[in-house]
């Protein structure tokens, strides 16, 4: 058996998160680590779920660590998709 099963990997930080929400964090984590921007838009477009924080204090955050732009603009419309159910 050569053990090498999905189950296995204990934390699937770096790839595209499936399961839990995409969160401001995660955005300012693939920024700080030079993730390419049209792989963060792409991530953020494709996430099944996203917990944006995206008032004011939220933004500024954003801003300090490098989020700006696309990526931001990007943040919102998707949180709009999602909360317009």
């Amino acid at each position: 058996s050569s053990g090498t099963t999905a189950a296995k990997s204990p934390a699937p930080a770096a790839k595209k998160p499936t399961g839990p929400s995409l969160n401001n964090d995660q955005v300012i984590q693939m920024v700080k680590a030079g993730v390419d921007e049209d792989n963060i838009l792409d991530t953020i477009r494709s996430a099944g779920a996203v917990n944006f924080d995206l008032s004011v204090d939220g933004q500024v955050k954003l801003a300090q660590n490098g989020v700006k732009g696309k990526v931001l603009t990007a943040m919102k419309t998707r949180a709009r998709q999602l909360s317009s159910h």
